[in-house]
């Protein structure tokens, strides 16, 4: 499953997909940019707080079965601020606006390449799994699809109005196209995996073993998959109609090296980078990047660990703020962490953004 983390008891229930964005395989070119540093007491963080734009970001989460958004601080303040703008507090399933609207349990959010939308699986509440929709500019939340019953939606992914679940509980990725009418609702295809049969296999007959966090190309054509349970990181090409492992052996030990050497231990969560050149995974205690090109680190396929901490442990979900600087990692701890990327490649020590290391969840 995509945590373990139950939304009882105020603890948090938090899902993050990265942006899409156009993948540059072919191009070879590098992010020559470096992330801006300062040493301070705590080690390395970053000179300015990630700039996750309110219109256009990427990190999005539920807690106490309400919505929530990290916005941009205010001038002069040092801490991000944590608001609800989404979601009553009481378990249900209704669309609305803002905190008058119900949710469930949001899970697996991922914001469209519009900006203005963010989808989201929502499968608690007692009501019939669904995938939903939050508009940023009115804070309306409508359903967009019922998905069958007996659903798990974890993972989400979006670009250009096309939406990707992957439903960990019956094995299978969805996928769906939201209707433009309110109150339509779209039609839901199993496109890869059997439903309700967990295991692991290749090709255009792909199984899958509770999937979890999605990525996906900008132009929509691919998706990575966290196959959590095969130990694997998949890719499904939507044009070809089949799945292979990006990396991943199946014997859950992590190892960094080129495609040959390299595995996952326990893939949680994907995020594209800015530059769509590397896959960053969440795995176990540690974010790790996979190269997408020839040229990366190990060639395509090669792993390289950007960072190692206790404080990730227990971590959902990832995703890459808006210049590509920082990674942004939900969960560990119970907080949110922020890793800023350096120019030879690694990470910083992860930065407490919002919540607070073993507090058991983030307080708006």
């Amino acid at each position: 499953p995509r945590g373990g983390v139950s939304p009882g008891g105020g603890l948090l229930r938090a899902g993050m997909a990265a942006r899409s964005r156009r993948t540059a395989h072919a191009s070879g070119r590098a992010d020559a940019r470096p992330a801006r540093r300062v040493m301070g007491e705590e080690g390395v963080v970053p000179a300015s707080p990630p700039r996750l734009r309110s219109s256009g970001c990427d990190l999005v989460g539920g807690k106490m079965l309400a919505l929530l958004l990290l916005l941009l601080p205010l001038a002069g303040q040092a801490a991000w601020q944590v608001s609800t703008i989404a979601g009553s507090g009481s378990v249900g399933h209704m669309d609305g606006f803002g905190t008058s609207a119900v949710l469930g349990g949001p899970e697996g959010l991922a914001m469209d390449s519009d900006e203005n939308t963010v989808y989201f699986a929502d499968g608690g509440g007692g009501a019939q799994p669904a995938v939903r929709s939050l508009t940023l500019s009115t804070k309306r939340v409508r359903t967009v699809a019922a998905l069958p019953a007996g659903s798990c939606p974890a993972g989400v992914a979006s670009s250009g109005g096309v939406v990707w679940v992957a439903d960990r509980c019956r094995h299978v990725l969805l996928h769906l196209v939201p209707p433009s009418e309110v109150g339509a609702s779209a039609n839901v295809t199993s496109v890869a995996g059997s439903p309700g049969v967990a295991g692991h296999q290749e090709g255009a007959l792909a199984l899958f073993d509770a999937p979890g966090g999605l990525a996906v190309s900008g132009d929509g054509g691919v998706v990575w998959i966290a196959d959590r349970n095969n130990k694997r990181v998949r890719i499904w090409q939507a044009g070809a109609a089949t799945a292979s492992t990006l990396v991943g052996t199946g014997a859950g030990v992590a190892a960094d090296g080129d495609s040959a050497a390299a595995d996952v231990g326990d893939p949680v969560d994907v995020a594209l980078s800015a530059n769509g050149l590397l896959l960053y995974v969440v795995d176990g205690d540690s974010v790790r990047a996979v190269s997408l090109t020839p040229q990366g680190f190990g060639g395509y396929g090669g792993v390289r660990t950007l960072v190692t901490s206790t404080a990730l442990l227990g971590a959902r979900a990832l995703g890459v703020e808006a210049s590509g600087e920082s990674v942004v990692v939900v969960g560990g701890s119970m907080a949110v962490h922020s890793l800023a990327l350096t120019a030879q490649g690694d990470a910083s020590p992860p930065v407490v953004l919002a919540g607070a290391e073993g507090e058991g969840g983030l307080v708006a």
